[in-house]
């Protein structure tokens, strides 16, 4: 068993024995262990990044710019028209 998980185990037991439930196992724990061990001395930026779940969170920012003032039926477009024009410039800059 990982160092890692051992400690985590060991935080949890005494936060359940002080009759606090802090240290819950979370879904991506198991992955996080490997990335830990597997990685080591590797820049965690190179090895894995959640380019989905952070793109979303641009788009969601996005939207909440565009609602304003916007009604409900153009939202969509109003986002993915935005969003073009930021990619644009941004590549345009990288070139």
């Amino acid at each position: 068993m990982y160092n890692f998980q051992v400690s985590y185990i060991a935080l949890a037991a005494m936060a359940v024995d002080a009759g606090k439930l802090r240290f819950g196992y979370p879904a991506k724990g198991h992955y996080f262990e490997h990335l830990v061990v597997d990685h080591l001395g590797l820049v965690p930026s190179r090895v894995w990044c959640y380019r989905y779940e952070d793109f979303m969170g641009r788009l969601v920012q996005c939207a909440q710019r565009c609602i304003a003032g916007t009604p409900l039926t153009l939202v969509g477009s109003k986002v993915l028209q935005n969003y073009r024009m930021t990619l644009s410039v941004r590549l345009a800059r990288w070139r």
